[in-house]
């Protein structure tokens, strides 16, 4: 999902990016250019008019623009000229400075170091990023598994129930501690550009409150939902399963979710292919996925699919009868229904060659 620049200077534009949406900041650059100009202009009238009251000579370039400087901190460097109108600087220079640094700086300042401020500023800096609510341990182990696979985060929770929130901000991943429920929260963490997200709280009803908030702010982003009631998370996924994936405590691991946020595909299941000792890491993750009408791979043979996208079809559903294993000859149909085994980037591959539809 889009990681073109390193991350050291992605991170660094995205700060930049993040100061200018912080309230203030555009007064800030405003004033900043009159104030630049006046500046300038100043240093040109010093040059051009001053005349010392003793020695009755003028500044060069150099001494008007320390005159200028000066002003700036209430310290002439040279005393009030005879003409009035030069002498108005002493005056504009410093109180204008003032006004600058109490009405623009100061507030700005404040809110570059308030680090709720400054986390929702980085948040909307972000794009195709995935939203995890809820920082209890399943979340904790979901972000490290995105990070893994090189995903941008964002995370919501509670301070009072969420364990590893300082952890997490160690990670210079963007901490929104607040009530993932509400719509605005969710705003403010870039739920409108998120390609994903994660309700991952301990409450089943804030989990499916947040889905449909996120559904209704952003009707293309993907929810993977957490449930602790087996019987609800089926409901949903029998009701939902077009817009949600969900998962029941039986089911979840930090993986589970991390996959599953981190593609559009539909992810039923993953698991690590091999052990991490080799320093890759693998996983096995089962999807299945609709044939949409007229797509090219109708009329393609399940051993060509299966070599194409490097994948296994464990089974296929046509019309009421179900496949297990099926025929490697078999023909695929608008219509059929399979279930697939492959790696998490060839899963992705075979859901955009269906044109982006899935099975409910």
């Amino acid at each position: 999902m889009g990681k073109m620049l390193p991350t050291m200077y992605r991170n660094t534009w995205r700060k930049i990016k993040a100061f200018w949406i912080l309230q203030g900041a555009r007064g800030f650059g405003l004033l900043l250019g009159i104030a630049s100009a006046i500046f300038v202009f100043a240093i040109f009238r010093f040059h051009a008019a001053y005349v010392h009251p003793e020695t009755g000579l003028g500044l060069s370039w150099m001494e008007s623009a320390w005159q200028v400087l000066g002003l700036l901190f209430f310290q002439a460097a040279y005393p009030m000229p005879i003409d009035k109108t030069v002498g108005l600087f002493f005056f504009l220079i410093p109180i204008g400075n003032s006004i600058v640094i109490i009405r623009v700086f100061l507030p700005l300042f404040r809110a570059i170091f308030n680090q709720e401020t400054w986390n929702m500023a980085l948040a909307k800096t972000l794009k195709n990023h995935v939203i995890v609510c809820g920082l209890g341990r399943v979340g904790y182990r979901t972000i490290h598994r995105l990070r893994d696979f090189k995903e941008e985060v964002v995370g919501i929770g509670l301070k009072d129930n969420d364990a590893f929130i300082d952890e997490l901000r160690a990670l210079d991943i963007p901490i929104i501690l607040a009530d993932a429920r509400r719509p605005e929260v969710l705003l403010e963490a870039g739920l409108k550009n998120a390609s994903a997200i994660v309700p991952c709280t301990n409450d089943d009803l804030a989990n499916f409150d947040i889905a449909l908030i996120a559904q209704k702010e952003n009707p293309g982003i993907k929810i993977v939902m957490r449930m602790f009631d087996d019987d609800i998370a089926e409901n949903i996924r029998h009701n939902f399963g077009k817009y949600f994936s969900t998962f029941s405590t039986s089911e979840i691991s930090g993986r589970v979710f991390a996959a599953a946020a981190a593609t559009k595909a539909p992810i039923d299941f993953a698991m690590d292919l091999q052990g991490e000792e080799k320093g890759k890491k693998l996983f096995l993750t089962i999807g299945h996925f609709a044939l949409p009408a007229k797509n090219k791979l109708c009329g393609v043979n399940i051993e060509d699919f299966e070599e194409s996208f490097q994948a296994s079809v464990l089974a296929l559903r046509r019309n009421e009868t179900v496949q297990v294993s099926p025929k490697r000859q078999e023909i695929l149909a608008t219509g059929d229904v399979i279930m697939v085994s492959a790696e998490l980037e060839n899963l992705e591959k075979i859901y955009k060659a269906l044109s982006l539809v899935t099975a409910a």
